[in-house]
């Protein structure tokens, strides 16, 4: 149990940094990984504890 719950604390975390990394980067890059910043900040206005697959998943499973 204490396993799953650390499991699920790590990507909590995974999620709430990787969604501030994805707001603080410049419109050149979002292009360069093909979002819009609408896309952006969709994506990183997102609660950390939401770990359903979202815009920049979608984008990445099209390419």
């Amino acid at each position: 149990m204490l396993g799953r719950v650390l499991a699920r604390l790590a990507v909590w975390h995974r999620n709430a940094e990787t969604r501030r990394v994805l707001r603080e980067l410049p419109e050149r890059e979002l292009a360069d990984i093909g979002l819009t910043p609408m896309d952006a900040a969709m994506e990183a206005g997102r609660p950390f504890w939401d770990d359903t697959p979202g815009i920049v998943a979608e984008r990445a499973r099209r390419s």
